[in-house]
């Protein structure tokens, strides 16, 4: 008898009794997205059409999009990464002076008798010394002592200078603002100087200077020991 009154139930009352059941099954869902509970692994409300159906082109496994930056957004993500390659302690491996398209030795003599060391510091404050390896000592260890021979001899052999240091990220450049120096028409100058990297290398490319009389352009190639 039950089954026959089942039987008989009309259109209408099964269209009732599935709206209430989709209803419910909406409250259940809507219930558990409130409380930060996927009904569906990673599937969220946006993702149901009408009726609480599920769209076709949803699939709990579907990939993660990656946003897209802006222009400013892209450039602020490289945004000190010339500097941040800088910071730390160099050693001079190699200093090549280009005249007239032949590499020619530095000032202070042979490369393999030159040695020197750059040092760039978080803070902004940058040192670079330059020297023959082997220099001649003074007669006396007075330390305002020397002959005038001495002192010509001795400052022809080094080089050096410090000061503060900006980075122009666009066009990966480092400015040396030099407030002291062996050269003292260094001083108050700004040193422009090209950072190519190579792995553990930084080479410094240095516009043309004046070398005995003479424009030239030069490089000197660094080595990270810090």
């Amino acid at each position: 008898m039950k089954l026959r009154e089942e039987s008989m139930k009309t259109p209408r009352q099964d269209l009732k009794g599935g709206v209430a059941s989709r209803r419910l099954a909406l409250q259940r869902m809507a219930a558990m997205l409130a409380a930060g509970v996927a009904p569906f692994g990673d599937l969220s409300a946006g993702d149901l059409g009408q009726n609480g159906r599920v769209t076709s082109e949803v699939h709990s496994s579907r990939p993660r999009r990656t946003p897209k930056l802006t222009v400013q957004q892209s450039k602020g993500v490289n945004m000190g990464n010339v500097r941040d390659k800088l910071i730390g302690a160099w050693r001079m491996i190699d200093w090549r002076i280009d005249q007239a398209g032949v590499s020619v030795d530095p000032p202070l003599g042979p490369v393999g008798e030159c040695g020197g060391l750059l040092i760039y510091t978080e803070a902004g404050v940058m040192s670079a010394m330059l020297s023959k390896k082997k220099r001649m000592r003074f007669s006396g260890n007075s330390l305002d002592g020397g002959t005038v021979e001495e002192k010509k001899i001795a400052y022809e052999t080094i080089i050096s200078y410090a000061g503060t240091y900006e980075v122009d990220e666009a066009s990966s450049a480092v400015v040396h603002h030099v407030e002291y120096a062996t050269f003292p028409n260094f001083v108050g100058q700004d040193l422009r100087r090209l950072c190519i990297f190579d792995g553990n290398t930084l080479k410094l490319d240095t516009p043309p200077m004046e070398f005995g009389g003479k424009s030239m352009a030069s490089f000197i190639l660094w080595e990270r020991i810090g």
